[in-house]
């Protein structure tokens, strides 16, 4: 069970640090949307990684 939050706290930390990075460089708007879905499976890759 361990492993749920190895795979899954990166696909909630990682989309929140690139909004973040994307408002900072204006690149987005606080409207805009990013998938998770991307996110998600690179969690799931650190996740079978680790």
């Amino acid at each position: 069970m361990a492993g749920s939050g190895v795979g899954g706290a990166p696909a909630f930390v990682l989309p929140a640090l690139t909004t973040l990075a994307l408002l900072a460089a204006r690149r987005i708007t606080v409207r805009d949307e990013l998938a998770f879905g991307p996110f998600m499976l690179v969690g799931a890759l650190i996740a079978i990684a680790v």
